[in-house]
């Protein structure tokens, strides 16, 4: 163990070696803090508690609502369908599509000029999906899907719309007055485009806990649910 760096050397008392009204100022030394016998417990908890986190026993990283959702899920019988009902209705309140869907989409966006009706449509069109489960009804097991407002995908879509609203800001009217604000608009909507597919298509990898694309597994982990047969009630 190193040594503790030095005290720099005791300032004291500086003696009143200028003339009145100057009076006497006394420097106290910084208090310098040691490893002693009392603070190493402490350091080695908190470590304690750090690896307990990072193993993911440490719930306190989900939210309390869900948390409380689960423990009394766990105090009722089982239902068939999804459970617990409140995490069934937070998966319900996302909209999802399928990836091929959205890859075709994305697609065509990139491919279609902005001035035209239809390329607003389909820019549109991106949140237009049911979602493919229910409380009775469980995902998909053998396809894909995306959250288009939800998670970091969802912040591609928002970004895409926003960037709409500017093209048809620049471009109303049968006169297009201010030619390089639609050409800078274009611009960012075709970037908001390529950002999306980029997400989309796992070119930018996902994060470690913020999935982008969903299967079966993915999704009842993600959303802390579970499946119940009827067979099994």
């Amino acid at each position: 163990m190193l040594a503790p760096f030095p005290f720099p050397p005791s300032l004291g008392v500086l003696h009143a070696s200028l003339s009145p009204p100057f009076p006497s100022v006394t420097v106290k030394p910084r208090r310098q803090v040691y490893n002693t016998p009392r603070t190493i417990p402490k350091q080695a908890k908190l470590r304690a508690r750090a690896a307990q986190h990072d193993e993911g026993d440490d719930r306190r990283h989900i939210p309390r609502v869900i948390r409380n959702a689960i423990d009394g899920a766990r105090e009722r019988p089982s239902s068939a369908g999804y459970g617990p009902a409140v995490l069934v209705q937070m998966a319900l309140a996302h909209r999802w599509a399928r990836y091929e869907h959205v890859v075709s989409a994305l697609r065509s966006l990139a491919n279609l000029s902005l001035l035209q009706h239809p390329a607003r449509e389909n820019a549109r069109a991106l949140l237009e999906h049911r979602a493919p489960f229910d409380a009775g009804v469980r995902f998909p097991e053998a396809e894909v899907f995306l959250t288009v407002d939800h998670g970091k995908f969802g912040q591609c879509v928002s970004r895409i719309q926003k960037a709409l609203l500017r093209v048809e800001a620049a471009t109303s009217g049968f006169i297009i007055r201010n030619v390089q604000r639609a050409a800078s608009a274009c611009e960012e909507f075709m970037d908001a485009v390529r950002s999306a597919a980029e997400v989309a298509t796992l070119v930018l990898p996902e994060e470690h806990g913020k999935p982008v694309l969903y299967d079966r597994a993915v999704f009842e982990e993600d959303f802390q649910l579970t499946w119940t047969d009827r067979e099994m009630v």
